[in-house]
């Protein structure tokens, strides 16, 4: 459900974990980011390498961190030239006022407030979906809240059970772990900003 009002702290906080994760996937296991790797990221860590180097001159040490901070405070700047309900408030229309003012940097700003606001994918949704999908006329569908509570369950009219578990959470990603009657078959886990589905362990 979408929050009525979105603090520019939490849509903040929510763009430092994207930019961070885009930055470091570029960068690899060492954290600092080459030309090369560079022309490779998305265009926000593009602009960002771009604006360290500048300021650090033709040998400076493009860092994960170093890209952060830089996104972080151009964010800053560029919300507060589109702000029009408060400094500490973001709407929906000043997030879409960032896009159009600074492309590159406006799409994760938006990507992150879709996030903060609840706005985003439905990514519980999603994952229903996944795991019902396509049974069989005979078998039940249950979300529970823990594993063990899933494991336990004995449908009163012994049916077979296809069930899902919400798990872990973080700003980015949802975790699932999927099971049928008392055994857990897959844990997965969905992308928030592009809703792509990554396995991470199979029983």
């Amino acid at each position: 459900m979408t929050r009525a009002k979105t603090t520019v702290a939490d849509v903040s906080t929510v763009l430092r974990a994207i930019i961070r994760r885009d930055a470091q996937q570029a960068a690899g296991p060492n954290a600092v980011l080459s030309r090369a790797e560079q022309a490779k990221a998305s265009p926000a860590v593009q602009a960002a390498a771009n604006a360290v180097r500048a300021a650090g001159g033709p040998n400076a040490r493009v860092t994960v961190d170093a890209i952060e901070k830089q996104v972080s405070d151009a964010a800053q700047r560029l919300l507060g030239s589109v702000n029009t309900v408060g400094p500490a408030w973001l709407s929906k229309a000043e997030a879409g006022a960032a896009l159009k003012a600074d492309p590159s940097l406006g799409k994760p700003v938006l990507q992150a407030y879709e996030i903060a606001s609840g706005g985003g994918l439905d990514v519980d949704a999603m994952a229903a979906a996944r795991v019902s999908t396509g049974l069989d006329p005979d078998m039940k569908f249950k979300i529970f809240a823990t594993v063990a509570e899933a494991e336990r369950y004995q449908d009163p009219d012994g049916n077979q059970v296809t069930w899902l578990v919400p798990t872990e959470k973080t700003l980015l990603t949802r975790t699932f772990v999927s099971g049928r009657n008392d055994l857990w078959a897959q844990k997965f886990e969905i992308d928030r900003i592009t809703g792509a589905v990554a396995i991470l362990a199979e029983h």
